[in-house]
């Protein structure tokens, strides 16, 4: 399965991004600058959203692993970078 980072955890990533990708069988993290975000999601790995079908709405949820905030922007990069480095360059 792949993994992707989301920064940005607010309503595009999690009401539109995410659910995109848990169809697509992509497991998701999030790192998102707003703390009172991050701590509403600490400890918890599943949300639900809703989508309009025209008569009505469509709950699915939507499972994810870590909500982090802004102090560890700089290490998941680092981390991230040198993998996206190697696919990129060569």
């Amino acid at each position: 399965m792949e993994k992707v980072l989301l920064i940005g955890a607010g309503s595009v990533g999690r009401g539109f991004v995410a659910p995109l990708l848990t169809k697509a069988n992509v497991a998701l993290d999030f790192v998102d600058s707003e703390i009172t975000l991050v701590d509403k999601f600490s400890g918890r790995t599943e949300f639900t959203t809703a989508f309009t079908n025209g008569d009505g709405y469509n709950f699915m949820p939507v499972a994810f692993g870590n909500v982090t905030g802004p102090e560890r922007i700089k290490d998941i990069g680092d981390e991230l970078w040198p993998k996206v480095g190697d696919g990129v360059m060569g």
